[in-house]
């Protein structure tokens, strides 16, 4: 029986790394999506190129890359001249080695270039997709219905909190003098979980219903702006009912989320600029509606003072006048108030006189003084008809000269 090779561990390595020559004697080109991208020290830099699942959550093969500094500092080179940057989540087309690494048994790629032309493809085919996506489903014109209000002061802000983009905004807001008020809403604007952690801020600063909504970040290669072509945050644009102005810090292409937003600027300084300018139109308005109601009170109060004096002139004129007249009505009508107060106090006094005379000639002692006699019975009453005395009753009868009283007897 034939004895099996047993190998070491030093040996299985370089048996390892040896096999993988023969197989992989040449560099070749591999193409994956960037992850984990770090440069410690500043000058060597490593990550991972992975092959994402179809749900692109979930990495479904990964590899190490080395990119040793004089290479890397190629590599960049090459890639701003298409304005791109080696950074997490750009899909590349990458030169390798593969080199295997026998003392701690690590397969890596040693990466030595790139295609920049794959990279700028397979953003542009993205964008074309997303873009296609979202007119079919008439996404694109849905935010520039949307109407802004006539004083948009209170403003949802969505940008990384205290990037240089965060304070060109809001130095640019707050030295308008106008009473804005900024709704802070922070997000991570590059990188892999870039797209997602916009579209949350997007969505919760809406909840606080500001009158529009700026989005913002500074100026970047391709594929630092990358997450604003990003699918997600277009469609949650699309979505919002608030305004949403975009300032992304880019002077030659135009992002999809601006493609999809209400309005979009090249700076931050420039949404900060455009929402003054707003305002600043509505209060100028503002102002000269003042100063056309206060001239016109001017005109008013001048003609409402001429009216006034002719008034007055009327008036002095005409009240001479009108005192004279009501005196000579009062006169006459004195005189024939007292004329006619003088006519009433005659008639009285021939009335009351009349009057006297009757109550005199009625007076009881005058009758008795012509000889009459009044006789009364001792309860004081008039003794009118003979037929009414008692017999037996005592009578009073009073005469000019006195009283005699006398007793009632029968008669025959």
């Amino acid at each position: 029986m034939k004895e099996e090779i047993t190998y070491s561990v030093t040996e299985l390595g370089n048996a390892i790394q040896g096999a993988l020559l023969n197989e992989f004697p040449r560099a070749f080109w591999v193409r994956g999506e960037v992850s984990q991208f770090r440069v410690p020290g500043g000058r060597h830099a490593y990550f991972d190129l992975v092959e994402k699942t179809e749900a692109g959550r979930q990495p479904e093969a990964k590899l190490g890359v080395a990119l040793w500094q004089a290479k890397r500092l190629a590599v960049e080179k090459l890639l701003a001249e298409s304005d791109l940057e080696l950074r997490d989540g750009a899909e590349v087309r990458i030169r390798v080695r593969l080199d295997f690494y026998a003392p701690h048994g690590k397969l890596q790629l040693q990466m030595d270039g790139i295609d920049p032309i794959f990279s700028v493809g397979k953003l542009a085919a993205e964008r074309a997709r997303v873009l296609g996506a979202l007119q079919s489903e008439g996404l694109l014109g849905r935010q520039s219905e949307l109407l802004v209000p006539l004083v948009p002061l209170r403003i949802g802000l969505v940008t990384s909190n205290d990037s240089a983009a965060y304070h060109d905004f809001v130095e640019g807001i707050k030295t308008s003098g106008y009473a804005f008020s900024i709704i802070l809403s922070s997000s991570t604007v590059q990188g892999a979980d870039a797209p997602e952690s916009i579209s949350v801020a997007l969505k919760a600063v809406a909840k606080a219903k500001p009158d529009v909504i700026a989005l913002v970040r500074g100026g970047g290669a391709k594929t630092d702006l990358a997450a604003f072509d990003a699918e997600v945050v277009a469609r949650t644009i699309a979505s919002l009912k608030i305004p949403v102005f975009t300032g992304v810090g880019h002077e030659i292409d135009r992002s999809i989320a601006d493609e999809v937003a209400n309005s979009a600027f090249k700076t931050p300084t420039a949404v900060a600029s455009h929402l003054v300018e707003i305002v600043g139109e509505y209060a100028s308005a503002i102002s000269r509606i003042g100063e056309r109601v206060l001239a016109l009170a001017e005109t008013v109060c001048v003609d409402a003072r001429s009216d006034l004096a002719d008034v007055v002139q009327r008036i002095s004129r005409g009240v001479p006048q009108a005192l004279m007249r009501e005196s000579r009505s009062l006169d006459a009508s004195q005189h024939r108030l007292t004329e006619g107060a003088r006519r009433k106090s005659r008639d009285a006094g021939v009335r009351i006189g009349g009057i006297s005379d009757r109550l005199r000639a009625l007076d009881p002692k005058r009758v008795l003084a012509r000889g009459y006699s009044i006789t009364r019975t001792e309860d004081g009453r008039v003794l009118r008809a003979a037929a009414t005395a008692t017999v037996g009753k005592r009578l009073l009868t009073e005469t000019a000269a006195g009283i005699v009283a006398s007793r009632v007897e029968p008669t025959e």
